[in-house]
């Protein structure tokens, strides 16, 4: 199977491209990419204010969130509501990450 852009292209050889790429993002730009993410995130979060197996996986795996960078994050929060949400997703949160790891769903 090869790429849509070039079919000649080795579907080993672009994914292994995409894997050297990742490194080369720059910080402020993964930062940048977080920093949306997580906000979309908070945004659910404050809306349906509900505890979601699949949503909390995703902060796991898509933003690397544990609660000690969520503790770490709750102080720089700047916007009040952001600053409480954080701290509600910190109440949600550590219990279940917690859980996972006791029952192997993640592993450290």
């Amino acid at each position: 199977m090869g790429s849509r852009i070039d079919p000649e292209f080795d579907r080993n050889d672009d994914e292994r491209g995409i894997r050297e790429s990742m490194p080369r993002l720059t910080t402020r730009l993964k930062r940048s990419i977080a920093r949306r993410l997580l906000s979309k995130y908070l945004d659910n979060f404050s809306k349906f204010k509900t505890y979601d197996e699949g949503y909390m996986m995703a902060l796991y795996t898509d933003l690397h969130l544990t609660p000690t960078k969520i503790r770490a994050l709750v102080p720089k929060m700047t916007n009040e509501k952001d600053h409480l949400v954080m701290g509600r997703l910190l109440s949600v949160f550590e219990p279940w990450y917690n859980n996972a790891v006791a029952t192997g769903r993640i592993v450290i």
